[in-house]
């Protein structure tokens, strides 16, 4: 598709399309067609978050070390942060979700094969002396907010009200 429409595309960015789209092959096609839209000819990572309405990787890593330095106060700066620039709420769970399965995953495993695409080695190093059970604990309880997510009015509301729960 990229090709066709004489545009380059970075494998990290085509990447960000595939999780956005959930493995979905239409729905992948419909979000690279909503970025070509755009007229950008150079597609990389950053460029596809932005267009998607997605966090940049920094801001999740920032959220996850919040939540396991217990730290509210910058965990809700980091919040405040994704509200203000509109991205999408869901989509920015669903990311801390992933990293923690990352640095859970590479954890346990030390393969950076198995850790998604678009996360850095080096970030999730970082943050792999979080225990195992912590990592656990986070993937489930993020997991059942973003369902609830789906369904409210307020979703920053939620986030941080989850966030300040979960860290007390």
């Amino acid at each position: 598709v990229c090709e066709k429409n004489n545009v380059k595309a970075t494998d990290e960015a085509l990447m960000v399309v595939a999780q956005a789209a959930e493995g979905a092959l239409r729905d992948g096609l419909s979000l690279l067609d909503q970025i070509i839209s755009s007229g950008v000819s150079d597609i990389t990572e950053d460029i596809a978050r932005e267009l998607l309405g997605i966090t940049k990787s920094t801001i999740t890593f920032n959220i996850l070390d919040s939540i396991v330095k217990k730290d509210i106060s910058s965990a809700l700066a980091t919040v405040s942060e994704v509200v203000n620039s509109g991205k999408d709420i869901k989509y920015f769970v669903w990311e801390i979700i992933s990293l923690a399965r990352d640095v859970l995953v590479y954890q346990t495993t030390k393969d950076t094969k198995l850790i998604n695409n678009y996360s850095s080695v080096e970030q999730i190093e970082k943050l792999v002396s979080m225990p195992k059970e912590k990592l656990a604990e986070i993937i489930t309880y993020f997991s059942e907010l973003e369902n609830s997510i789906k369904n409210t009015t307020f979703p920053n509301v939620l986030l941080e009200s989850a966030i300040i729960s979960f860290i007390s």
